[in-house]
Parts: structure tokens; C-alpha cells; sequence
């Protein structure tokens, strides 16, 4: 099936990206933007009247091209004076749902080695709840030193210890913390020293932790089974046209919820079941076994029980409830197709709502696959 790419390098594909509002060019992308429905994140951010335009991505450790690509375009745009970009760091996710997450790459002899941040198990937490274990980091900084002096030519090898030093203050002394302050403080020190510009960041954390989306998911909570149809009619429908949809349909227990055990923090996905007229958002631990079960109403349906844990976060419908905050969203090659297609349809066909428009990056060949490491702390230390 035919992914973001293919359909970029065709007229055809070009012509239905734009009739979904994906645009290639910025300026189409600009004329399209219009103020946030919703200025709650605005006046959260403290920016005034400015059009809110953000890229995302889960909370790695390194930067990838793809990555590096989004963010040269939020710099871009951030010399527009009615702009605000950002860059949104997911840290709500499973940390072991991506590698990148828990480790980085490094090149050595021809082939790409890993070098771990955290324990595999903690691989089923999210970042936001896993604490940093200060000998791993020694363990992790002694690695990568290990490698600069293996594969750092002799005469870049000085230049290389001098960019290392830094980063071996920001590994050591973060002994307390979490996975998720400390990838996003990598990421940042890698971006400022070897590109010169780093996006304004937001955790998706602190936008749970203020409430901003609570609104948007009560609203989708009681058009659930009408979002669920549209969603997976959609996704059907472009797999029938030979588009690859970027996600699988929904069951009819659906929740786009999930919640961290208190216990051990293992993150769970909550599902709806019905108890007589009232309704439920129900898990089991599947490390320590402890049931969970949170009261979502009745006729109308309210997340205010789980809201109040600190503990719950959104799945891949992030996209809808941020949707009526922002006036923009440039995206990845998997994000554009679900937001801009799939989502698109929801918000249109259920709420009645506009999407934002999506400014994409030209789709570039990938570099890795052949034992060449392509995040920027290689790049940055070996270059």
C-alpha cells in the first residue's frame, strides 16, 4: 500500500493531499492557518494572539533526520510574527513502543550498536513515571566514550572529547529525575550545539497535568460509537485505495485512554464496559494483576474520575483533542496520513469540526539500514 511518500512523488497524490489541506509549501500552508477555536493552550503558553503551529514526537533520546527535518521547518516558520511553533514532546507513551525512547545508536565497524538509557524493565512504563538509575548512565557515558575513542578518526579525536565533556556533566550528575526531563535535556543539548536552534518545547504531560484536553475527550467519550464507525470506515476505505492508513480499526470496547499503575507503572489500556445504564473505563494490571475501574457516567459521559489520578494519557487520538488548540501541525510520514486523513474524517464527520493544516517536508531517501548510525549525537560527536 502506498505511504506519504508515493503519494507525494505523484500528481495525483499531490492533488488529494491538498484537497485534505497536506501541503509541501509553506506559503499554501500559511494561507490556510487560522487563530486556535480554543485559546486555552495560547493563554497556557502565555503567547498572546498568535496562530499555534507544532510538530510531535515521542520523547527520544536523538534526534533523527525526520525529526531534524520537522524542526528546520518550525524554525522557518517561527520568523513569521504572527506564528508561535513548538515542538511537542510525547512522554504519555509506552517507552518501549519505540527504541529511541530507552536508547541511541552509535556506528562501530559497519554496523549500528545500541546504548541503553534506562533497564528493559521498566520498557512497559512511561517515561514521565521512570526514574533515571544513575549507575545505568555511568554504564551508558562509559559506552559511548568506548566508541568515540574506537571510531573517531585521530584527528577529530580532540574535538570529539571536547564535545563529549558536556554531555558527560548532563549524563552524571542527573541522578534523580525521569526519563522523560532527562531525553528531553539530551535532545535539547544536541540540537543547540550542532544545528543552532531548538523549538520552543511542550510535554504532553503538562498539558494533562493542566487539563487542557479534558474537555475534547468528554466530548469524543459521548460520540464514541459514531467515531469508532467513521474511523474504521475510513480506514478501510483508504485501504481500498491503496493507502496505508498508519492504524488498524477500533474494537467496539474501545477507549482512546490509558492509564499508569500506581503499583509498578505499567501502562494499561482502558476499555469501555457497560454495568446496567452506567458506564465504565476498566484494566487489569497485567504485571501485578490489581483490577482498576473508573466511573465514566451514565447518559453523559465525563472523564473527571480519571482525570483526577494524574495517571491517565491519551492513545493516538492526541491529534483530535489538541486539534482546537492549534492552527497547525507540521508532520512526520506516519502522522500526516492518520491526522490528516483518518482523523480528518472524524473530526469532520462527527464533530463537525475543521482540521488544521498539515505542512510537510519533503520525503527523504533513508539513511540508515546500513550500519550508519543517522541520530544527531553521532553525528554531532563524530563529525
Amino acid at each position: 500500500m502506498r505511504q506519504l511518500k508515493q503519494l507525494l512523488n505523484t500528481p495525483e497524490g499531490r492533488d488529494f493531499l491538498e484537497e485534505n489541506r497536506i501541503f509541501l509549501s509553506q506559503d499554501a500552508f500559511i494561507s490556510h492557518l487560522a487563530a486556535p477555536a480554543n485559546r486555552a493552550l495560547a493563554d497556557y503558553l502565555d503567547v498572546g494572539s498568535t496562530k499555534l503551529i507544532f510538530a510531535a514526537q515521542q520523547t527520544y533520546s536523538d534526534c533523527t533526520p525526520s525529526m531534524l527535518d520537522r524542526i528546520a521547518l518550525l524554525n522557518a516558520l517561527a520568523q513569521q510574527p504572527d506564528l508561535f511553533p513548538f515542538f511537542l514532546w510525547v512522554d504519555t507513551d509506552r517507552a518501549g513502543s519505540d527504541p529511541l525512547m530507552v536508547k541511541f545508536y552509535w556506528s562501530l565497524q559497519g554496523r549500528e550498536k545500541s546504548i541503553r538509557l534506562v533497564s528493559k524493565a521498566v520498557e512497559a512504563h512511561e517515561p514521565r513515571f521512570i526514574d533515571l538509575d544513575r549507575s545505568q548512565l555511568q554504564r551508558s557515558m562509559n559506552t559511548l566514550t568506548n566508541y568515540v575513542n574506537q571510531t573517531v578518526k585521530w584527528y577529530k579525536r580532540d574535538a570529539a572529547k571536547e564535545k563529549l565533556a558536556p554531555l558527560k556533566t548532563l549524563f552524571l550528575q542527573n541522578a534523580s529525575g525521569t526519563l522523560s526531563q532527562f531525553n528531553h535535556q539530551l535532545v535539547s543539548f544536541v540540537l543547540e550545539r550542532h544545528t543552532g536552534f531548538n523549538p520552543f518545547p511542550v510535554l504532553c504531560s503538562n498539558l494533562l497535568k493542566h487539563g487542557l484536553m479534558v474537555e475534547d475527550v468528554d466530548r469524543f467519550l459521548n460520540h464514541l460509537d459514531e467515531a469508532i464507525h467513521v474511523f474504521n470506515e475510513t480506514v478501510e476505505s483508504l485501504m481500498q485505495h491503496d493507502i496505508d492508513p498508519q492504524v488498524r480499526s477500533l474494537p467496539a470496547d474501545y477507549l482512546p485512554l490509558h492509564y499508569s499503575c500506581p503499583i509498578d507503572q505499567t501502562r494499561l489500556t482502558l476499555r469501555r464496559q457497560s454495568q446496567g445504564a452506567d458506564t465504565f473505563a476498566v484494566a487489569t494490571c497485567s504485571k501485578c494483576g490489581q483490577p482498576y475501574q473508573f466511573y465514566l457516567g451514565s447518559k453523559q459521559l465525563s472523564m473527571a474520575e480519571l482525570a483526577q489520578t494524574g495517571r491517565w494519557s491519551p492513545d493516538v487520538c492526541l491529534v483530535i483533542f489538541l486539534n482546537d488548540l492549534v492552527s497547525g501541525y507540521v508532520g512526520g510520514k506516519s502522522s500526516t496520513i492518520y491526522y490528516g486523513l483518518v482523523m480528518k474524517a472524524v473530526l469532520e464527520n462527527v464533530f463537525h469540526k475543521a482540521s488544521v493544516p498539515i505542512l510537510v517536508p519533503p520525503m527523504k531517501e533513508m539513511e540508515n539500514g546500513n550500519g550508519q548510525a543517522n541520530g544527531l549525537i553521532y553525528k554531532y560527536l563524530s563529525g
